[in-house]
């Protein structure tokens, strides 16, 4: 008759604390990852990378970012972006670079080629904005028997038909007479520069009044040689500036001294 095992040999083993802790984490790792779990375990993997991960700034990182729920506006089309970044100016004119003494010396030559005619050696010249000479003249009263071709005069009318004369500079070499003084301020010409004044003072004290700028340049060259021409032909500097002749030579006057030869 076979013996009954005993109590105590077929009882199981009791488990210890430290078996069972065992047993549960083989258990835990054994299951299956509900979708629960998953999506937590994703979110806290992100949210470690992005912050462990600090790219500098203008590079591009290879971890994943965290999408913001701010919405971002749609950048403008590039065409639109150069467009508003032009900055328009409205087209200005050069301005001109203020040198009298560089264009009294073309006027200087004016009067000396009026000389070298058999004229009276007066010059003048016109400068636009830019600096640049548009028209130049010399006195003609004698070449052309005409009493108003004053240089002034011929220099205007060498320069046409135009509508920017109150942004050019009348250049000439002696102080303009009450004719070319009232041919300027009709064209509305503000700015005259004046070689020299001390042989014949002419109506500056009007064009000062009309808020004319003059500049006044004592030039000594212009001054010898126009003094050096009416020392040597007194009536035919007489008569240009409108002087009457002497009571004594009044009837006998017949305009026989023309000026110097040719």
């Amino acid at each position: 008759m076979a013996k009954k095992k005993s109590k105590s040999a077929s009882r199981k083993p009791a488990r210890t604390k430290s078996s069972t802790g065992r047993v549960k984490a083989a258990k835990a790792a054994t299951r299956k990852p509900t979708k629960r779990s998953t999506a937590r375990s994703t979110a806290r993997g992100a949210s470690r990378s992005a912050a462990a991960v600090v790219a500098p700034p203008g590079l591009a990182t290879s971890q994943p970012s965290v999408r913001s729920t701010t919405p971002v506006a749609a950048a403008p089309p590039a065409a639109t972006v150069r467009e508003s970044s032009r900055v328009r100016i409205s087209p200005l004119r050069p301005k001109a670079v203020f040198e009298p003494q560089a264009w009294m010396a073309e006027a200087l030559r004016e009067a000396r080629q009026g000389l070298n005619e058999g004229g009276i050696p007066i010059g003048a010249a016109l400068v636009d904005r830019r600096g640049e000479i548009v028209s130049r003249g010399h006195n003609m009263r004698v070449q052309l028997g005409d009493p108003t071709a004053h240089a002034e005069m011929i220099c205007l009318r060498n320069a046409g038909r135009r509508r920017d004369w109150s942004e050019l500079i009348l250049i000439t070499t002696l102080s303009p007479c009450i004719m070319c003084s009232g041919a300027a301020l009709l064209f509305g010409i503000r700015n005259i520069v004046i070689g020299e004044n001390q042989n014949f003072l002419g109506a500056e004290n009007l064009l000062i009044q009309h808020g004319v700028k003059l500049t006044v340049l004592r030039d000594p060259r212009c001054q010898e040689l126009l003094k050096q021409f009416i020392d040597a032909y007194p009536e035919v500097w007489n008569e240009d500036i409108g002087l009457p002749p002497p009571p004594d030579d009044a009837d006998h006057d017949d305009g026989s001294d023309a000026g110097p030869e040719k």
